[in-house]
């Protein structure tokens, strides 16, 4: 059964603060997908290459509870290639300054850690881990003067 766009439901958004710098947003899209994403933030030394950037890793775990073919000791087959399609996306879309992220040039910068998990998998993959990154970046604040107060 095809549904116009226009006549689709909004999905439910939840979002909220965890901890410190630490986003949670979860995702249910038209009844078929459910994700968990979160962000965790930490001080690192940038690379000689990029002094004045921050960085962001970005992980997609799918557990066994996900789907039936998912089975528990080995990571799922699509998983690498779902994260390596949010990092090329993200990264290739400008939605993220990297420059942002630096806090001393070629001295600290902010390394963002993007975890997604997807609780229920059942088409959509990509566009849902995708909208729940969005919406994490979205949601996180981060500020030189969380750094400073916490080095100081």
């Amino acid at each position: 059964m095809l549904v116009r766009l226009e006549e689709q439901e909004k999905p439910p958004l939840a979002l909220g603060l965890l901890h410190l710098l630490m986003v949670q947003h979860l995702q249910k899209l038209v009844q078929l997908q459910t994700m968990l994403g979160a962000i965790k933030m930490e001080v690192m030394t940038p690379s000689l290459e990029t002094q004045d950037e921050g960085c962001i890793a970005i992980y997609f775990h799918m557990p066994p509870i996900c789907s039936p073919i998912v089975r528990p000791g080995r990571p799922a087959e699509g998983a690498p290639v779902v994260a390596k399609q949010l990092s090329d996306t993200i990264l290739s879309s400008g939605m993220i300054n990297l420059k942002e992220l630096s806090l001393v040039s070629g001295k600290a910068a902010w390394m963002a850690y993007l975890d997604i998990y997807c609780l229920d998998a059942d088409g959509a993959t990509f566009d849902t881990a995708l909208l729940s990154a969005v919406a994490a970046f979205s949601h996180s604040i981060v500020t030189r003067d969380s750094w400073w107060k916490r080095t100081a």
